[in-house]
């Protein structure tokens, strides 16, 4: 069809310039001619370039990257003692004062619960001494009544270093033992220092005397 077109517009102005009543209107509309069939032309060629591409669609618009998921909270770590109370309750662990389980409970998780347990030399020269200021004769009966009495001064003596990290759990008021849970390794340390404390105890592997 812009062919024909074209064609057209070619052969009128061709008669109408053998005119010369006519020849600066023909030129005029010669121009408007060209520059319509050039517009046909372009739009020609972008059909035949769509036909060529046997009408592909567009293509899809990516989809949008997610955002990056946020990262886990980390698990809070253990209040572990420092290396320099470590390495101390590690010296009552040697010596035998300490049981490592104990330690190692103290060591994981900043706390532990164990049984302190009061030397037995320094029960019965504390038991003398007191008998010795009432003026009280050792016997068998007297031993067996002032030991509860003697334990519980002791015991209160040994956990006055730490009051407020050194809490009874239970007391076993007829003997020289008593549970208690220790919330910092430097309370566990002060009790391990005093004179009184043969040692503390892992809870499943005390035997009462």
């Amino acid at each position: 069809m812009i062919d024909k077109t074209i064609h057209r517009v070619t052969e009128t102005m061709y008669r109408a310039l053998s005119r010369p009543q006519w020849r600066w209107p023909v030129f005029a509309m010669a121009g408007a001619a060209i520059l319509a069939a050039g517009v046909l032309l372009a739009i020609r060629g972008e059909r035949d370039a769509q036909g060529a591409s046997g009408g592909a669609s567009t293509p899809a618009a990516a989809a949008p990257t997610p955002p990056p998921s946020a990262s886990p909270t980390p698990t809070p770590t253990p209040n572990r003692p420092p290396s320099r109370l470590r390495n101390e309750l590690k010296k009552h662990v040697d010596s035998g004062r300490l049981d490592e389980p104990v330690f190692r409970q103290m060591i994981d998780t900043g706390e532990a619960d164990g049984l302190v347990t009061l030397d037995d030399e320094q029960v019965q020269n504390s038991i003398k001494r007191v008998a010795a200021s009432r003026g009280v004769a050792l016997t068998d009966d007297t031993l067996v009544q002032m030991r509860p009495q003697i334990y519980t001064e002791l015991k209160r003596l040994v956990l006055a270093v730490a009051p407020d990290q050194a809490r009874v759990v239970q007391d076993f008021e007829s003997f020289g033992v008593v549970r208690v849970h220790f919330s910092s390794p430097q309370a566990l340390l002060e009790v391990l220092k005093r004179p009184e404390v043969s040692g503390v105890r892992a809870i499943e592997e005390y035997k009462r005397p």
